[in-house]
């Protein structure tokens, strides 16, 4: 027990060392204390180093209490405490017997039979409501020759229309029917303008040119707030 700090290799393990002496000397002084008998506490010191003492230098006459000695001899208490033996799992373990397997009988096939004529499909459908709103921008930038861009693609009562609008406009600009002009206010324009000749295309005098445009919900109010109510170009769709 003396030489008990040798063997430490980490603060940690010196802490933990510490605290259980601690908690064991605590133990033992407190039920002495609450024993009837008071001076038993100074008899039962004064027997443990008499029968546990050790000199550590003969010349001085030092003693000390020989820890391990004392664990020896104290180490029958602890090496077995009565309790109940039990088993872990189940008491009847019984084989698990394997259900035979059944075949089942195949099916035939199911003829199918597709229509002469589809339906028609949804993309098509979205692909002529498309159609319909470019369609319509054109014909009101036709009547306005310059609108500004806000007042063109709000809807202040559908945030989807908006965006429907926008999409529509990308096709004018795409196929150079129109054109967004930038005023010296930072306004912008926008102007119809005829389509480049095929010839134009081919020998690359026209080039196609793409851009992405970032809007969501707050940009769709704030453009509600800088357009008043009944500018808006582009009316409610209703189907």
């Amino acid at each position: 027990m003396e030489k008990l700090h040798q063997q430490v290799k980490r603060p940690r393990e010196q802490i933990s060392d510490a605290e259980a002496l601690l908690n064991i000397t605590n133990t033992i002084f407190l039920k002495l204390k609450n024993s009837q008998h008071g001076d038993r506490i100074s008899r039962f010191i004064s027997n443990l180093v008499e029968q546990y003492e050790h000199k550590i230098d003969p010349k001085e006459g030092q003693l000390c209490v020989s820890w391990r000695k004392l664990g020896v001899d104290t180490s029958h208490v602890f090496r077995k405490a009565p309790g109940m033996s039990t088993m872990i799992g189940l008491k009847y373990a019984k084989p698990a017997i394997r259900k035979p397997a059944i075949q089942r009988k195949s099916r035939r096939a199911v003829k199918i039979f597709c229509p002469d004529e589809a339906e028609e499909s949804v993309c098509e459908t979205k692909s002529d409501h498309t159609e319909k709103i470019v369609a319509s921008m054109f014909d009101v930038l036709k009547k306005r020759k310059a609108i500004q861009l806000e007042k063109l693609i709000v809807n202040r009562n559908s945030f989807s229309q908006t965006v429907e609008n926008i999409f529509a406009l990308s096709f004018l600009i795409r196929d150079g029917r129109t054109e967004i002009a930038v005023k010296d206010n930072g306004a912008h324009l926008v102007v119809p303008r005829n389509a480049p000749s095929a010839a134009a295309i081919a020998n690359g005098s026209v080039s196609y040119n793409h851009f992405v445009l970032r809007f969501d919900y707050r940009d769709w109010q704030l453009m509600i707030g800088r357009v008043n109510n009944g500018e808006e170009a582009m009316t409610h769709r209703t189907s």
